[in-house]
């Protein structure tokens, strides 16, 4: 197993989202896995960022490759974008990832501004950026949070495979919700592994927890 986690090289203005959150997560991702850190200019505008990151990415090789950023329904704060998120995907595909989580806050809400049905139960997210990069990337998991919480520890993760509407992890409010909300916060391992996991693999995770 080969990752690459990427993170914004410097916190936002008056924040420690980047030193308190996404660069150490990304580390012990790294660490965990084995790979490599990469990260970019978060000072410089979106379009270089983006420009700069497809370049960090090429030529290396990865079975996975994660993002620990900002997100929005519309795209990363690594510059990507409904509208180069082929771009994107033809980068990751290049590199070889089978799997790609999106650490980062909204990337699977839909596509408008109603965040209302964003966590509802039942299948959702068709349209926005995680739906958008999973359609470019036929076959390959695209893990993503519909809502705004901590990069690793949100428990709402959609998972979308070649676009359309994502399926949840684990739905809220169903009986392993509970379980499955405390592990990612109690266990790092877990919650910077799930991704590599099968869905059985998880379910059996989840099911010793709880009778535990």
């Amino acid at each position: 197993m080969t990752v690459i986690a990427i993170a914004p090289a410097h916190d936002s203005p008056g924040k420690h989202d980047a030193s308190g959150a996404f660069i150490p997560e990304a580390r012990t991702f790294v660490r965990l896995h084995g790979g490599k850190l990469l990260t970019f200019d978060n000072r410089r505008e979106p379009a270089a960022r983006f420009v700069e990151v497809i370049d960090l990415l090429h030529g290396r090789k990865a079975d996975c490759v994660a993002f620990f950023c900002h997100g929005h329904r519309n795209g990363l704060q690594v510059g990507a974008t409904l509208r180069n998120a082929h771009v994107l995907a033809a980068a990751l595909r290049d590199v070889g990832a089978a799997s790609v989580p999106l650490y980062a806050c909204d990337a699977a809400r839909d596509n408008d501004a109603d965040r209302s049905d964003d966590s509802e139960p039942g299948p959702g997210g068709a349209g926005g950026f995680a739906s958008t990069l999973s359609a470019a990337l036929p076959g390959v998991p695209v893990w993503a949070h519909p809502s705004t919480a901590h990069t690793t520890r949100n428990p709402h993760v959609r998972r979308f495979m070649n676009g359309g509407d994502g399926a949840w992890v684990v739905e809220p409010g169903s009986p392993m919700w509970r379980t499955w909300r405390d592990a990612l916060r109690e266990d790092r391992d877990f919650r910077l592994g799930f991704p590599l996991m099968s869905a059985d693999a998880i379910a059996a995770y989840l099911g010793a927890r709880r009778v535990a």
